[in-house]
């Protein structure tokens, strides 16, 4: 069978205004990740797969982690070009990553990536499991699982506070550099 088509890259363009800003009149951080979240959400449309069609096959897509590198500050005026595509789909999650750049400059502004998980779709692939939404590590008995890359270091760094103690895993985490949000907590 040929593989499918590509799902193609999406481009739009914004103009930021004065509610985008913050005190320092540049784009406030949690407007770049709105900004993000409705590029997704228009390319997904665009697609004909608002969110009525994706409830109509049985699910939605929900965000299981953001990623946003911020390069440099846009205010008000400013011309935007957003552009998003898929760039990973496998079952039912996918990773989406999106571009934006001044218009004129063309210079990168905030590079992000997005995690996603097709909920329902998760739940029929195994009708018996129970699918844990917002739960980055599970243990069950002898057996533990991790949502993706982040969570399995958290992962790891809880099975350090089980073997060696909470205050080893802590040293752990600072000497790794790793500063999550919520920071590691051992008495999960």
């Amino acid at each position: 069978m040929p593989a499918p088509p590509p799902i193609p890259v999406f481009r739009r363009t914004r103009t930021i205004v004065a509610r985008d800003l913050d005190l320092l009149d540049h784009v406030n951080n949690v407007v770049w990740l709105r900004f993000v979240v409705e590029l997704a959400e228009a390319h997904s449309n665009a697609l004909g797969l608002d969110f009525a069609t994706l409830r109509g096959l049985g699910g939605i897509w929900v965000v299981r982690r953001h990623e946003l590198d911020y390069h440099r500050a846009a205010n008000e005026g400013d011309e935007i070009l957003e552009e998003t595509w898929v760039s990973e789909l496998r079952g039912a999650r996918s990773v989406r990553r999106a571009r934006l750049r001044g218009a004129r400059s063309s210079a990168l502004l905030l590079a992000a990536t997005t995690h996603w998980a097709f909920v329902e779709a998760l739940r029929a692939r195994a009708p018996d499991a129970t699918v844990l939404e917002g739960v980055r590590y599970v243990r069950d008995g002898n057996l533990v699982t991790a949502a993706g890359v982040s969570a399995g270091i958290d992962m790891a760094l809880w099975l350090v506070g089980q073997i060696w103690g909470v205050d080893r895993a802590r040293r752990t985490q600072r000497l790794m550099e790793y500063d999550p949000a919520p920071p590691y907590q051992a008495e999960v």
